[in-house]
């Protein structure tokens, strides 16, 4: 076949091939979309995302042929010829439900929603050329199809212009500006505050009203508000009435994990699906004893989303109707491949339609979302090292547990009014260390660190102890896996993990392994080995092992129930400072990633009272540690003076200052026995 045959068959089966193309990849999204929400593999994220990139692109490079061959069509061609051009024209609202896109799937990365204005254009543009192509074929219509094909047609046509509109409606609904302008119920609070009418509290009375709750939990009564779990992710700190009533609830909830899924489910249904087009907002409510808000009369959005509801239900009877239709009509007159491709285009998109709408009316009746993926990820350092991967642990909920009992436990015994409240808050090891009476400088100075550093340096104290102990609880077990997924979050997402953190950490640490190894293939048991052996010569080796080290070595001085007592608090606490700082643009952009345990203790901190990261940021004074809890203020105070009388660890030329001092170490050996249990 030589070229002008190959560009003479393109030009007559391109338009059936862009129009299957498209139908193929509004299935594969169909059915492929949802699973971001899971632990998949990045291959497969990588499919999803070029489908999805592809599916625009792809209807309209095909309505532009239709808009050609319409444009340049010969009517002295044969009968068949010309009513195969008439069905054609039946493809284009089939063509424009595809660029409506899938429900399941509005925008992949959060980025998406802020690109609404390009959406319209791109709407407006493919309605324009589908009313060009309708009204050149107009008279083909008459003269090849009956009345109620040109029926059929017109009213899948008004059906594909409702998908259209609903994309770039969605997308910007979802918006940073949408959301926040969506939070009446705060708008309401910081109204009436400003008319002096206040139904809000100050923040002394929030903790001393929360102080009561806690220590003495009764019933929650009052009134029901609906609570919206997205309205945290834009960062906006929620009114200290509101924060106390969910605390309240919170507070006496058993299933507190499932509905932390929930409400990730929810907003990630908000931000990146159609689902709140066509299932009202019910997900998540809560108590409150608010009697003087206003209630808001119904909304033109939330008529409007009613209206679209209707408007899918028609939409789906038009596509059967048009289905049936086609299948009664003479087909004489077409071409045998182009009514292939027609049975093709209708069947499937009717399916899809069919099950999408029964997905969200199931979802409606039984209040049912697909759970969010129970995966913690992990990243062993040494593992790394020794080329070992590990497998993401099913340990959440136990995880999740954890934090609920130190944030229970915080209210209880740790704060009393805002300054403890501020530096319970801001705690990231020192709790752990004072309750547990090790909060001298033997381990005190490691969480003084910078927090990046700090992370690696217990996650090598913990594999080290891990080692020598081995897994003789369930501590010991919490403490590696919690370990595990800081060292994850610090190698692959570092701006989760804390603003600012240095992406070189890992490749430091790693170097400076192998500084100590060689080329040596060894297991990470013989590698520990091989790392106390040399600390244990005179000649030295690079900083964060060192530290490491010493810090494994007075963990190893406790008693070993106590000694995975104060890891697991350390890690506990960590793990919360961190996530209280990432921004919740951050954590709702994970969830399109398929999620992050760090989003998830994020959520809980802010919906059991914790500080939000804008109130952090918004502090008028740093609060001093002191008092019922809190770290004297005096030891902060002496820091320095601490600093300066501690002798630095003697580390070879260059890598000074990588790390916090540590306590001298020069007249006492550092001997840690690497048991066989470690495995």
């Amino acid at each position: 076949m030589g070229l002008s045959s190959a560009i003479e068959w393109w030009e007559e089966w391109q338009l059936r091939i862009l129009a299957l193309s498209s139908m193929g990849i509004q299935v594969f999204l169909f059915f492929s979309a949802m699973m971001r929400k899971r632990a998949i593999p990045s291959w497969f994220r990588s499919i999803v995302w070029l489908a999805y990139l592809g599916s625009d692109a792809t209807v309209i490079y095909a309505m532009a042929s239709l808009f050609n061959r319409h444009k340049n069509q010969d009517y002295t061609n044969s009968f068949k010829v010309q009513g195969s051009y008439s069905l054609e024209v039946f493809w284009a609202p089939i063509l424009l439900i595809h660029l409506g896109g899938q429900d399941v799937i509005t925008a992949y990365n959060i980025e998406d929603n802020e690109l609404w204005r390009r959406q319209v254009l791109t709407t407006v543009s493919q309605i324009t050329v589908s009313v060009y192509v309708f009204y050149k074929s107009w008279w083909l219509d008459i003269i090849h199809s009956d009345l109620r094909m040109m029926q059929a047609a017109m009213q899948m046509f008004v059906f594909g212009v409702l998908k259209c509109i609903e994309k770039p409606w969605a997308l910007r609904s979802a918006s940073i500006n949408m959301l926040v302008s969506s939070n009446s119920l705060i708008t309401k609070i910081e109204k009436s505050n400003e008319e002096g009418d206040s139904i809000d509290i100050s923040l002394e009375s929030y903790v001393e009203e929360a102080r009561k709750f806690v220590l003495n939990p009764s019933d929650v009564d009052g009134n029901r508000c609906h609570f919206k779990p997205y309205m945290l992710f834009v960062d906006l700190s929620l009114p200290y009435s509101l924060r106390l009533s969910i605390l309240k609830t919170l507070w006496i909830r058993d299933d507190v994990h499932l509905l932390l899924q929930e409400e990730l489910a929810h907003t990630f249904h908000r931000l990146y699906t159609k689902l709140r087009t066509l299932v009202p907002d019910h997900h998540v409510v809560w108590s409150t004893d608010w009697k003087n808000i206003p209630k808001s009369p119904r909304s033109i959005r939330s008529v409007l989303e009613s209206i679209s509801r209707i408007l899918r239900i028609l939409g789906l009877f038009f596509l059967f109707e048009a289905s049936g239709i086609f299948l009664l009509s003479h087909k004489e007159v077409y071409k045998s491949n182009d009514i292939k491709v027609t049975y093709v285009l209708l069947c499937c998109t009717t399916m899809i339609e069919f099950l999408s709408l029964f997905g969200w009316v199931y979802t409606n009746i039984f209040r049912k979302n697909p759970p969010w993926s129970y995966k913690v990820s992990q990243c062993r350092l040494i593992g790394n090292y020794v080329g070992s991967s590990i497998k993401p642990c099913d340990s959440s909920r136990s995880i999740i547990v954890l934090v609920l009992q130190h944030v229970k436990s915080g209210w209880k015994d740790y704060i009393t009014n805002v300054a403890s409240y501020r530096m319970f808050n801001d705690n990231r090891g020192q709790w752990s260390l004072q309750r547990n009476n090790c909060d001298n400088e033997d381990l005190a100075w490691s969480v003084r660190a910078p927090f990046d550093e700090s992370v690696l340096l217990w996650h090598l104290a913990t594999d080290l102890c891990l080692l020598s102990e081995g897994y003789t609880n369930e501590g010991a077990t919490r403490s590696i896996e919690i370990s595990n997924y800081m060292m994850y979050l610090l190698l692959n997402n570092p701006d989760m993990l804390m603003a600012g953190t240095k992406r070189s950490l890992f490749t430091t640490a790693i170097h400076e392994l192998k500084g100590i190894i060689g080329d040596e293939t060894l297991e990470d048991i013989d590698l520990a080995h091989k790392i106390i052996a040399k600390m244990e010569s005179s000649e030295g080796c690079p900083s964060f092992i060192h530290n490491a080290c010493v810090l494994s070595k007075a963990l190893l001085c406790l008693d070993n129930m106590k000694m995975w007592e104060v890891i697991e608090g350390v890690w506990v606490e960590m793990l919360c400072f961190s996530a209280s700082r990432c921004r919740g643009y951050l954590h709702a952009k994970s969830l399109g990633n398929g999620g992050e345990l760090l989003t998830f203790v994020w959520l809980l901190l802010l919906q059991m009272g914790m500080e939000p990261l804008a109130e952090k940021l918004q502090r008028a004074e740093i609060p001093k540690r002191g008092g019922n809890g809190a770290a004297s203020a005096a030891s902060l105070s002496s820091d320095k003076s601490l600093a300066l009388q501690r002798k630095k660890t003697e580390v070879p030329s260059g890598d000074e200052g990588n790390i916090a001092d540590v306590p001298s170490t020069s007249n006492d050996s550092i001997v840690i026995d690497i048991g066989d249990n470690a495995s």
